[in-house]
């Protein structure tokens, strides 16, 4: 599938036009709300399938964790870009994007899935305190612990690490993970991005990406940062990668025998799994219902083309019947918390957002 970075920044940057604060929370919330992913939809629609013997049909599925998962390498006794040993745990990321791509045909009338490729990127979200051309860290603090040198020291060299699922579990769930790239390259995994402390349009995107070294200049911008994520291509002159490819295991339990998964695999195994069994907290929601938003009703764009509309009711299932991808169905089960995105996201919600397209022959 390919999607143009041009047409998606003016989408992202039509969404800044009545910006009433300039937190970046606030400026990240904008990126997750009902009319944006509808128009994000029409972006996409001319780009899928529609033939008679190839179709392709796509899912939105948005989630929320909580100030989780949480890595810990303070036994590493790692330094931070400002020569201080870290020595309490760090968020994972803000926010996290997800691309399944299913591959299918049909026997005897049935859904055959014949192979399924999963990609994770992970977004740090940080507001610049100038107009200038930002560079990853951004952020002068030279204080120990700081939040965004430990977000650095952990996303460029991935150090060995245990994994805790919330702040206040005294033991994690996984122990000296490591997460393996090549010698001398940018990893991947992880992508820094910036928003301005202005409401005008002080770059050419409200966010402005750089990949997770000390140093990188922000300069590739987030349509073309989620572009290369679904193309797979590479970006700047490292030709670093936008996110990478794990294995989805649907069977997934939080804490599980391990059978020779990678610390990758493990990770984003365990963010889907949280968004689909965590309760949102009572300080943000009157409820205790799940994280995962899912649907009453489908709007349908085009045939075979669908779109989430966000309702308040307890439905388990969609209600024109049936699921479209296997990532909608395996994050089904969970019911709509009682306000909106916004809400959540400002009260420091981790937004996880899932595309699913699935491409079928016959």
């Amino acid at each position: 599938m390919n999607l143009d970075s041009e047409k998606l920044d003016k989408l992202i940057n039509k969404q800044y036009v009545d910006l009433v604060k300039t937190s970046e929370l606030h400026q990240l919330s904008k990126l997750f709300n009902p009319s944006f992913i509808k128009e994000l939809l029409e972006l996409i629609r001319p780009e899928l399938a529609n033939r008679k013997s190839y179709k392709q049909s796509l899912d939105i599925i948005f989630c929320w964790i909580d100030k989780r998962p949480l890595a810990d390498f303070s036994k590493q006794r790692v330094k931070d870009h400002n020569n201080n040993i870290i020595t309490k745990k760090v968020e994972i990321a803000d926010a996290a994007f997800y691309f399944f791509n299913e591959n299918g045909h049909y026997q005897n009338g049935q859904e055959q899935i014949t192979h399924g490729s999963s990609l994770s990127l992970l977004f740090q979200a940080k507001r610049s305190t100038s107009v200038k051309a930002p560079v990853v860290p951004v952020g002068k603090s030279k204080a120990k612990n700081n939040s965004t040198a430990k977000e650095l020291a952990l996303l460029s060299s991935w150090p060995k690490f245990d994994l805790y699922k919330t702040s206040g579990n005294k033991s994690p769930i996984y122990v000296d993970m490591e997460i393996a790239y090549p010698n001398g390259e940018v990893p991947p995994f992880a992508w820094f991005g910036v928003c301005p402390p202005t409401k005008d349009e002080a770059w050419k995107s409200r966010w402005m990406c750089g990949p997770s070294k000390l140093g990188s200049m922000c300069e590739h911008t987030l349509g073309q940062v989620l572009t290369a994520l679904l193309t797979r291509s590479t970006l700047g002159i490292d030709r670093v990668h936008s996110g990478e490819e794990f294995n989805f295991d649907p069977t997934w339990a939080s804490g599980q025998k391990l059978n020779g998964e990678s610390s990758w695999d493990i990770l984003n195994n365990e963010i889907l799994f949280q968004c689909k069994e965590s309760h949102l907290p009572k300080s943000i929601f009157t409820t205790e219902t799940k994280r995962c938003v899912t649907a009453k009703e489908i709007i349908h764009l085009d045939k075979g083309f669908r779109f989430a509309l966000f309702k308040t009711r307890n439905y388990l299932q969609y209600s024109c019947g049936g699921y479209n991808t296997k990532i909608a169905e395996y994050m089904s089960e969970n019911t709509v918390p009682n306000s909106f995105y916004e809400t959540a996201l400002h009260d420091g919600a981790m937004p996880v957002v899932i595309f699913s397209i699935k491409s079928m022959e016959g």
